[in-house]
């Protein structure tokens, strides 16, 4: 399931804003000759997925993970009927500054040795955003950074 999550002009001061969140979502065939427009973190739950980018193909399985940057042509599709992710989409005026000085410094397919922490992060996202709470958008540009803080010492 895809959760596309929307906000006033005022918070685009925020860091890192959280803008698309998909839980179990069964990943349909996607080619973006132009890239998106936000950052885009998925992780593999069940089946197999195709990436690629520049030329190269790469294999997503179960447990593994696959970062895009904004704007880079890419494409994927899943090699199994049951390709299964969770995702986030997110953008934000430091996006990139924190990125890279957590060490995810370009667009491909990263393994966790923990893989447990995605499915928590995203399933705490997805609470989030559904909840009727002051400040809902404050907290989860603290939620996703969170993850990706947590993400950065588990990913290689």
């Amino acid at each position: 399931m895809l959760y596309n999550l929307h906000y006033s002009n005022k918070y685009n001061f925020l860091p890192l804003l959280p803008k698309l969140l998909g839980v179990n979502h069964l990943q349909e065939p996607v080619q973006r000759p132009h890239g998106f427009p936000v950052f885009q973190w998925f992780y593999c739950v069940k089946g197999q997925g195709e990436f690629i980018i520049n030329g190269q193909r790469s294999i997503i399985s179960k447990g593994q993970g696959l970062l895009i940057y904004p704007h880079i042509s890419h494409s994927y599709k899943g090699l199994t009927s049951d390709w299964t992710v969770h995702l986030i989409g997110f953008g934000g005026n430091a996006c990139t500054e924190i990125l890279q000085t957590l060490h995810m410094l370009e667009s491909g397919v990263y393994h966790f040795s923990n893989s447990d922490i995605f499915p928590t992060h995203i399933e705490n996202l997805l609470y989030l955003s559904q909840r009727d709470i002051t400040e809902k958008e404050t907290e989860l540009s603290k939620a996703c950074y969170s993850m990706l803080l947590d993400l950065s010492p588990s990913i290689r």
